[in-house]
């Protein structure tokens, strides 16, 4: 679907970007919602195993007046009147901005109280495609982080082995038993993919020394309803009908470890999201979700605030 010369831009880009967010999300999207001045407000069900009820306003936008082309981003250009009303919409704000020469070609920002109007970005990789709900929900979820209840016992050898064999044993557990469920990404496998990227040739032994230290309390971590998980994409492969959209989601938290202090830990989880290529068309093809353990390790410099 694209944008003819004998309709109107707005609108038709308004009909685009909802049979989009119609197909990529799983729901209908509303007729106008004049409050707040947004044009709806859209509900959603969240692909995390809770299945919660998620919320967003939704505000569409069509042409080239609204965006400024950089190298790997959409500069976007809103009035400084207009940015500021939908930070105060009481729900995060789903904009987004339908391109009006390539076909079903929408990108997207999700507007928060936080979102600052002069650094307000869209990279040119954040189409709305079926990855869009996953994406959605990582940052609309909400838990309350339960509170430590005893400290946390770290991996300890015995004098007459090194660490690694007996980091490597547990491990071999942990493949062995039923996958933790996390409660934003579900089951989470352990592959040997993640045994050799913490102990990579590449990563210096303190740094291996330590990951293998906190494997006790890996299912504990990725376990926990951790908020503010941090994505980053690193591919998207297309094998033939199947696109494989990889990203690493990382979550941190402190964790009280006994008979020493605090430590600041990331635990890393590579999830693929697998969706046809042509979803659009193909809106019975399913979209599936697979997460497995990439890391975890104390982190030594001090964390940005979320």
């Amino acid at each position: 679907m694209s944008i003819t010369n004998n309709e109107n831009v707005g609108q038709s880009g308004e009909r685009i970007a909802r049979h989009l967010l119609q197909q990529a999300l799983g729901s209908n999207v509303p007729a106008v919602h004049p409050d707040r001045g947004l044009d709806s407000l859209l509900e959603f069900i969240s692909p995390a195993p809770g299945r919660n009820r998620l919320y967003v306003g939704v505000q569409i936008k069509t042409g080239f007046s609204f965006v400024e082309e950089r190298d790997h981003q959409w500069k976007i250009k809103i009035k400084r009147q207009k940015f500021e009303r939908w930070k105060r919409a009481g729900v995060p704000v789903l904009f987004v901005w339908v391109h009006p020469t390539l076909v079903n070609s929408a990108y997207w920002h999700l507007v928060t109280r936080d979102t600052s109007r002069d650094y307000f970005f869209i990279s040119k990789r954040r189409l709305v495609t079926p990855t869009t709900r996953y994406d959605l929900a990582m940052k609309l979820e909400e838990w309350e982080v339960p509170a430590q209840s005893q400290p946390a016992e770290l991996l300890i050898p015995p004098l007459s082995s090194g660490l690694r064999p007996v980091a490597k044993l547990l491990y071999r557990d942990f493949q062995n038993q039923p996958p933790p469920t996390n409660p934003l990404l579900g089951p989470v496998r352990f592959s040997w993919h993640g045994w050799r990227h913490m102990t990579s040739q590449r990563r210096p032994g303190r740094d291996i020394f330590h990951s293998l230290q906190l494997l006790p309390v890996l299912r504990t971590a990725l376990e926990a309803p951790l908020p503010h998980p941090v994505l980053r994409r690193i591919d998207c492969p297309t094998v033939g009908a199947w696109v494989f959209d990889t990203r690493l989601v990382t979550f941190r938290l402190h964790l009280e470890i006994k008979n020493r202090s605090e430590a600041r830990i990331e635990c890393t989880v590579r999830e693929t999201i697998k969706y046809h290529r042509d979803w659009m068309s193909r809106p019975s093809a399913a979209v599936s979700r697979s997460a497995v353990f990439e890391s975890i390790y104390e982190k030594a410099k001090k964390w940005p605030q979320a």
